[in-house]
């Protein structure tokens, strides 16, 4: 649960930063960044992200500063800075692919084609996500990028106005999601079924319940949701600026 899981984080950097360890304490905000740009955090967790990157850098971990980057430009683009997002990504995979890390590149290319979903950029986002699947049984690890995948087809399909379709997709990641036992991810695979079961007036109510159950179980207070109409990130307006 990412409540204890934060808990033992949060530990450890207090450890590291009382023996003054910076290079472990700057991979426990890492830690502690992922769990608050998945729960809808998202200042919070770029914060900790670029004190993590600073340290990286100086040090010369080009390899840790290139997934540092990765991971700001995912919580950045989720809450719609797309330039900045793709640009940070950008940046990352250049890094990933000179040191010959296949699956570190795998895994920017399938959170850059998830801002692009988020930017309403349905082709290139869909071209992206193609050539993604196409490398997954060649890179080992590819397996953990399938859903996030899967989900960026659902979304494409619903910005084109094919919601059949991006049911298939969804529900693939979804069962995946649960397979895994992996419960953020079953979130936003309910969150695109949702979306497009309303699109299709259909009774959504019973995917609904269980979305809200994951999100309080696991204290999402914003998701990554793709406004269909303005291809927009949805933040709630509490949460901007935390």
């Amino acid at each position: 649960a990412w409540v204890e899981s934060r808990d033992l984080y949060d530990r450890a950097r207090v450890l590291f930063e009382a023996i003054g360890d910076r290079s472990q304490e700057s991979v426990s905000k890492f830690n502690i960044a992922e769990i608050l740009s998945d729960q809808g955090h998202y200042a919070e967790a770029e914060a900790l992200l670029r004190e993590a990157i600073r340290v990286w850098r100086a040090s010369g971990a080009e390899t840790d500063v290139a997934e540092g980057r990765r991971e700001l430009g995912k919580s950045v683009g989720r809450r719609g800075d797309i330039d900045t997002a793709l640009a940070l990504l950008a940046d990352a995979r250049v890094t990933q692919a000179s040191h010959n890390l296949p699956a570190e590149v795998l895994a920017t290319d399938t959170r850059t084609a998830e801002v692009l979903t988020i930017a309403g950029r349905s082709t290139e986002a869909l071209a992206l996500a193609d050539d993604a699947f196409g490398r997954v049984d060649a890179t080992d690890g590819g397996s953990i990028v399938v859903p996030t995948l899967h989900r960026v087809r659902g979304w494409v399909r619903l910005q084109r106005g094919e919601p059949i379709a991006a049911r298939e997709s969804f529900s693939v990641a979804l069962d995946l999601a649960r397979s895994r036992g992996d419960a953020y991810q079953a979130a936003q695979a309910l969150t695109g079924l949702v979306a497009g079961g309303q699109l299709e007036g259909g009774d959504v109510s019973s995917l609904d319940e269980e979305l809200r159950g994951i999100k309080d179980r696991l204290g999402i207070v914003a998701m990554p949701v793709i406004s269909l109409t303005e291809a927009a990130a949805v933040v709630p307006e509490g949460d901007r600026g935390t």
